[in-house]
């Protein structure tokens, strides 16, 4: 796959403001990975602001590490729903998930906040 290095951060600082960064060594792109779940009404509205929020990074990104460099959001609905064409954004994904393994990760999240609260 040629993965050279896997970062991830949920600081809020200047230059690490993303979830996930993976840098493929042979392809020399860096795809700053972005996952949020949020309310079901919201997802659009996020999934469109989400690159917009990164450009800066993603610029410093490019020119520290030299490779070309991509924000691809995953953003699920708290009962598990995506945005139409999510199928592109799994694609860049090392590992090529199916939109069903988010699904199943943020509803069993759910279930667990719901039985903390409730619990």
């Amino acid at each position: 796959m040629g993965l050279t290095s896997y970062h991830r951060s949920n600081s809020t600082s200047t230059l690490i403001r993303y979830n996930t960064a993976c840098k493929k060594k042979k392809k020399k792109i860096c795809l700053l990975i972005d996952i949020a779940t949020l309310h079901d009404s919201n997802v659009n509205t996020k999934e469109a602001e989400k690159p917009n929020k990164y450009k800066d990074l993603e610029i410093k990104v490019s020119r520290k590490w030299t490779v070309r460099t991509k924000i691809v959001p995953v953003i699920a609905g708290s009962l598990g729903t995506f945005k139409k064409g999510i199928d592109q954004n799994l694609q860049l994904l090392p590992g090529n998930p199916s939109a069903t393994e988010p699904q199943k990760i943020v509803q069993i999240n759910t279930a667990h906040i719901i039985h903390k609260v409730l619990g």
